[in-house]
């Protein structure tokens, strides 16, 4: 008796290669009565329907930032970015939703904790990187 495939399985080809590639540009967090708004450089690469990534942010680029998430064949994007201490344990996770259209990926959401933050990021490559931020 045949199986269906897995619905995953299915998702994968739908997205395929239409947006495979390096895409990076500025992730940005809001204002807030401590913090001035700010943003920092941030990349990751799309393969399939999964989009991973990792780059150091905050000051003097010391913490590890880590992306992972996944696209609809529509384009629609889900990604979750966390930062983490020297001891692995969790420093902030941001949620995003957004659109992969064209060469360019727009996101916002929030840190758990409330501030808002948005990505805006143009496609670099179809190459992937040299690394990869599977984590």
């Amino acid at each position: 008796l045949g199986a269906p495939a897995p619905k995953k399985a299915a998702t994968v080809q739908a997205v395929g290669k239409k947006y495979e590639g390096l895409y990076a540009g500025p992730v940005c967090y809001a204002k807030t009565k401590l913090d001035p708004e700010r943003c920092a450089r941030g990349e990751g690469t799309i393969h399939g329907n999964k989009i991973t990534g990792d780059w150091m942010t905050g000051a003097n680029l010391r913490i590890p930032m880590f992306l992972v998430g996944e696209i609809s064949p529509s384009g629609n994007i889900k990604m979750e970015l966390h930062s983490e201490k020297p001891d692995g344990s969790r420093l902030a996770t941001i949620e995003l939703k957004g659109t992969v259209k064209g060469d360019d990926i727009s996101a916002d959401g929030a840190f758990l904790m409330g501030r808002p933050a948005t990505l805006h990021w143009h496609k670099l490559s179809t190459s992937p990187p040299k690394h990869t931020g599977a984590h």
